[in-house]
């Protein structure tokens, strides 16, 4: 789950560069591994960047609650943004489409986490 307390910052050259959210000091800097950027905020609303182009490539909407955490795998190119409002949606990025829909239960999706270190990942699922 996103704490809310970093704040990234990208450059031309392909670097990502975290701060501190609370102390406003220098954590680290991250290659980029992708020519895209998805990011979310406080509104219902996910926007794709382009690194090539320097600008807003795509925005997907219809998440119907604050966006607080998106899901990507590279593999499959999807995105699973991630609100309080159910459905989880998987979307493709290149498209802006939904692909598929999950109805869980008549309770919000709090979060989700992948298990990346167990022997049961395959890494190929989300």
């Amino acid at each position: 789950m996103p704490e809310g307390r970093r704040i990234w910052a990208s450059s031309t050259s392909g670097k990502f560069t975290a701060w501190n959210g609370l102390t406003f000091n220098f954590e680290t800097i991250l290659p980029a591994h992708d020519n895209r950027l998805a990011t979310a905020s406080n509104d219902p609303v996910v926007q794709l960047w382009s690194f090539a182009v320097s600008r807003e490539e795509r925005t997907l909407t219809g998440h119907g609650w604050d966006v607080k955490y998106i899901e990507c795998h590279l593999m499959m190119g999807l995105l699973v943004p991630r609100s309080k409002r159910n459905p989880i949606q998987f979307w493709n990025p290149l498209t802006g489409t939904v692909l598929t829909s999950l109805y869980l239960s008549h309770l919000a999706v709090q979060g989700q986490h992948v298990d990346t270190t167990s022997p049961r990942y395959d890494g190929t699922s989300i």
